[in-house]
């Protein structure tokens, strides 16, 4: 990726400095904020995009709970 490819208009020195070389924040700025939508597509995008947090939370979660599981009644709370 070339340098100077994306116009960041960040104002905190950190998130630029993130930003150079890992574009995250412009990518959800673009993605989320800037995306050209029409108006009554807007509720759909919104509620899509909490969708995919929720469904990210739940994998996260699940990966959590399936790696600390015991199937021992003693084990349960240690």
């Amino acid at each position: 990726m070339a340098i100077g490819l994306h116009n960041s208009e960040f104002k905190n020195p950190v998130v630029r400095w993130i930003d150079s070389r890992m574009p995250v924040f412009t990518m959800i700025q673009k993605e989320y904020g800037t995306f050209p939508t029409p108006r009554n597509f807007n509720y759909f995008w919104n509620f899509g995009a909490l969708a995919m947090v929720n469904l990210l939370i739940m994998i996260a979660t699940g990966i959590f709970l399936s790696m600390h599981y015991t199937a021992h009644t003693s084990m349960a709370f240690d």
